[in-house]
């Protein structure tokens, strides 16, 4: 859109395209490069929601000027959307080569002789690429609903599950696409039922996505509403104010419903990037964790906890011969070490606390990984 627009709507276009670009090089000057962490913990990373925003405003301009200069012309948007669709894969490398025929076709003026033919199937491939994203957004929802449920029985949230899908992905782009043409075309029509129904539309669309946005689980819920209000008596009352837990693949009970520090957790690895011992000593936590067979054992945000080995009283003793672990609370009662149970709420399951200084005192660590370094 910079270079295919003129004066200020060009000077927009490029400006946001050039602070995108700069975000990205202070982010790899920062962090691949000179390894410098203020650079890291600025985030500059973070300005590419502007360049997000100017791409649905660059979107609706292109279709705007060039939709009606042939078919050409229209192959290459519809191109653009599928780009858009299909990100996460050839997405990217389509944009670009489209880009540059839209430059060289805006900037030489002609126009480049399609058959019938070859006009309906390139009409075609966007059309596909939208039925798969729709389709998948759809298995995306049925999938998230019966792995929650286990049934599908209620149409209502599965629609709000589906919408929220589509609009996950590249869909808020291709809504804003959609409204921002909307506006551009029927703005200046002077009939008040033109101008009723773009409100009613932004409206709409602004009260959908509040209800999709506010969507709290139970759980969710129950940190917000009862953190730190209504401690768990059997817990709270065993645990000392500065101990450490570890709290079943949830380390926000262990911080809103106990108030305690979490022993480790994927959520608290989020921050290794900005420090290298903090790296160092997550890794070496959620490696002993692997011992409980728990997803809380895996580093990797993508890995999936069913390669490691089933939980088992050594995986505990073996986690807890960290000096540094105090307590750990469990959804398994293994008959050894157990203070106290409680029966959380929100799941109705009960959980176990176990005393880590007890197991260390009483319990060798065998875990095979120590026998191993023994020998």
């Amino acid at each position: 859109a910079g270079m295919a627009a003129q004066g200020a709507q060009r000077r927009a276009f490029v400006a946001a395209l050039l602070l995108g670009g700069a975000a990205l090089l202070l982010t790899w000057l920062g962090s691949s490069l000179f390894h410098k962490l203020l650079l890291i913990q600025l985030q500059p990373w973070r300005a590419l929601w502007l360049v997000q925003l100017f791409s649905c405003i660059a979107a609706a301009w292109l279709a705007a000027r060039f939709w009606r200069r042939g078919p050409f012309y229209r192959i290459l948007l519809l191109g653009f959307l599928a780009a858009s669709l299909t990100l996460d894969t050839v997405g990217g490398v389509l944009a670009l080569l489209l880009a540059a025929l839209l430059i060289w076709q805006a900037r030489t003026g002609k126009e480049i002789q399609l058959s019938k033919t070859s006009i309906v199937l390139l009409y075609l491939f966007p059309l596909l690429v939208a039925v798969l994203w729709v389709a998948s957004s759809w298995l995306m929802a049925a999938a998230e609903l019966t792995s929650t449920t286990g049934r599908f029985e209620n149409l209502v949230y599965f629609t709000l599950g589906w919408i929220k899908a589509l609009l996950a992905g590249a869909g808020s782009g291709v809504i804003a696409l959609a409204l921002l043409l909307a506006v551009w075309r029927y703005g200046p029509d002077p009939r008040k039922f033109v101008h009723l129904g773009a409100v009613a539309g932004v409206l709409f669309l602004l009260f959908l996505s509040i209800a999709i946005w506010y969507r709290p689980n139970p759980q969710d819920a129950y940190y917000e509403q009862r953190a730190l209000q209504d401690p768990i008596p059997a817990f709270s009352r065993q645990i000392p104010a500065h101990a450490l837990v570890y709290w079943e693949n949830d380390a926000k009970m262990s911080w809103f419903a106990l108030g305690r520090a979490n022993y480790a957790s994927k959520l608290q690895t989020a921050g290794i990037v900005y420090s290298r011992q903090t790296a160092i000593e997550g890794k070496r936590r959620m490696d002993r964790l692997a011992a409980l067979g728990l997803e809380d054992g895996v580093f990797d945000w993508g890995g999936n906890a069913s390669r490691l080995p089933e939980a088992g009283i050594k995986g505990l003793v073996h986690v807890c011969h960290d000096p540094v672990l105090d307590y750990v609370i469990l959804s398994k009662d293994f008959g050894i070490g157990v203070m106290e149970r409680h029966r959380e709420q929100t799941s109705r399951q009960y959980f176990y606390l176990y005393d880590c200084a007890y197991l260390r005192r009483n319990f060798a660590d065998t875990w095979p990984d120590q026998a191993d370094k023994k020998n």
